[in-house]
């Protein structure tokens, strides 16, 4: 799974630990990985059953496809941006709400 290779390679890079937040991370870029190779073989087998060769049906679903598996990853990253800095241990915010 190339996806746990990523995460695993942006882990070393970073100097981060492996912990609940990075594997729900993992988790999630695993779902989406596999939401994109569901999407994309469908649009395939449409293709094909229009009639189109193999090749043709790949190439022409991946052009029709790259929009909206990039929009889905972009906003899935942009919406795990804040965990990081919002769930750090030294953050004020989280040691008051820890406090109560």
């Amino acid at each position: 799974m190339l996806s746990i290779a990523g995460v695993v390679f942006a882990l070393l890079i970073t100097g981060t630990d492996f912990n609940v937040a990075s594997f729900m991370g993992l988790i999630m870029i695993i779902g989406i990985v596999a939401k994109n190779g569901i999407l994309l073989l469908d649009a395939d087998e449409t293709y094909r059953m229009e009639g189109a060769a193999p090749r043709e049906a790949m190439l022409h679903a991946a052009q029709r496809r790259l929009r909206p598996i990039v929009m889905t990853a972009m906003a899935a990253i942009c919406g795990m941006l804040p965990w990081p800095s919002r769930w750090a241990p030294d953050r004020r915010c989280c040691s008051r709400w820890r406090s109560q």
